[in-house]
């Protein structure tokens, strides 16, 4: 009998076996086609585009694994087919609103070091931006090709969205608030334009998002590694766009300041006096320079007037300080429009009224829900030590950022570099408390209050 109950149950093993086997065979099948049709849309060799597309599928995979809702599942494959098809688009047409003309510059510099006598000492000691000299290595191991730029630049996007995910689990949340800040994040309607826009916002999202994970570790376990892991990424950050040393700058006054034992903010004036001397030497240094030379001249033609572009009715800010007191009068001004703008009176036709729909709206969202936050709680909460360094790198970007924009077209860009931090405290402040929840806290307070009536009668 023991050999005749086997036969039967080998033979289902065995064709479950097969199926498996079959399911892969198809799978893999399916995904080589899908490799060749893109290839031959992009008119790019197989070999050149498997890296990236290895990337976007490999980490799309790992953040639908981490997902614990089926709704956060779906809508996760749902805008990562639409943003991958948004991509196609924009390789193929290159008209997709808002996206920018910063490509032609990155480009030019991008041939510049191409076509220079020795390559390699160029890359090191050219003057170019970190970004072109990124897309120059990806030419030389691949192949020149735009649509190698744009996979790529779709392909840092996905893996922002990753470090978000893990983020917001690292910081001791639900897994369904993880869910909805990686959905959330991932839907912002400008995330979905700089995801498919040869551009360094995706770049620089990720390297914030990455710096940041690493920091929290550093926070939570005194990790000595997760802490020099942070201060480099956020470094490599700060080369990519001046601005962004302002991360760089928080994690050190953070690391110095942050008492561990009592979880506060240290004020031992040997602590404050040694984080300003090391914060002073990071922001003359070689990472920092190039934004403390935006403060160099308040009285003539300085790199925050010439960096200021007037179109049309863009522009909120048309000139600079002209003194210390009136650069401090002006700042306030200046990081509310860098946050908000474009303001509803600043529309004025087509391109205007889209970029307040797709930018404004949403940003005010986020706004609101941060504010909500802070004045109402929410269900679930960060530690107060790591909610103090999430204020102060926004405080910290928005004042580096506000100095070197004075019109809506680049202010959408470059909120968007830090807008992994707000999305987070913006889903801790709009996330509902669920009904059994609610039962179970009115329950709770209802026999609180019998229990005491039965302890001290008469408190009725």
């Amino acid at each position: 009998m023991p050999t005749k109950t086997r036969q039967p149950l080998r033979a289902a093993l065995g064709s479950v076996r097969t199926h498996r086997c079959v399911s892969k065979i198809g799978v893999s099948v399916a995904l080589l086609a899908i490799l060749l049709l893109l290839a031959s849309i992009l008119e790019t060799p197989l070999i050149s585009i498997i890296v990236p597309l290895l990337v976007i599928g490999a980490f799309h995979l790992m953040t639908i694994g981490k997902m614990h809702t089926m709704f956060g599942q779906v809508a996760y494959i749902l805008v990562a087919i639409f943003a991958f098809g948004l991509l196609v688009y924009q390789i193929e047409f290159g008209n997709i609103p808002m996206t920018g003309v910063d490509w032609v510059r990155f480009e030019f510099h991008a041939s510049a070091i191409l076509s220079a006598s020795d390559v390699a000492e160029r890359l090191v000691e050219g003057p170019e931006n970190a970004f072109p000299k990124i897309v120059a290595v990806i030419y030389v191991l691949l192949e020149r090709h735009l649509a190698l730029v744009f996979l790529f630049v779709h392909a840092f996007w996905v893996v922002s969205l990753h470090f978000v995910q893990r983020l917001t689990l690292a910081l001791g949340l639900t897994n369904e608030v993880a869910d909805s800040a990686a959905v959330g994040y991932m839907i912002l309607p400008m995330n979905l334009v700089f995801s498919v826009s040869y551009l360094r916002e995706s770049l620089n999202q990720l390297l914030f998002a990455a710096c940041l994970l690493l920091f929290v570790g550093y926070v939570q376990n005194r990790s000595a590694s997760r802490l020099i892991g942070s201060f480099v990424l956020a470094a490599a950050n700060a080369l990519l766009h001046s601005g962004m040393v302002a991360v760089l700058a928080v994690f050190l006054l953070f690391s110095i300041l942050y008492d561990r034992g009592s979880g506060r903010i240290s004020r031992n004036p040997y602590r404050v006096g040694m984080a300003l001397v090391i914060l002073l030497a990071v922001l003359w240094s070689l990472i920092g320079s190039p934004f403390m030379e935006k403060f160099g001249d308040l009285s003539g033609e300085s790199v925050l007037e010439a960096g200021q572009a007037s179109r049309g009715n863009t522009t909120y800010v048309t000139r600079t300080p002209e003194n210390f007191l009136e650069m401090v009068l002006l700042t306030p001004y200046r990081m509310v429009m860098l946050l908000t703008a474009p303001l509803p009176w600043q529309v004025y036709d087509f391109s205007t009224a889209l970029a307040l729909l797709l930018s404004a709206v949403p940003q005010w969202i986020l706004l609101w829900g941060v504010g909500r936050y802070f004045r109402r709680g929410s269900v679930e909460s960060l530690d107060p030590a790591l909610r103090v360094l999430f204020v102060a790198l926004v405080i910290a970007c928005t004042f580096a950022f506000s100095w070197g924009v004075s019109n809506y077209g680049t202010a959408m860009r470059h909120r968007m570099k830090w807008s992994a931090a707000v999305v987070i405290l913006a889903t801790l402040g709009l996330k509902r408390e669920g009904r059994r929840a609610r039962r179970r806290r009115r329950g709770a307070l209802n026999w609180s209050s019998v229990r005491a009536t039965e302890v001290y009668p008469g408190t009725e």
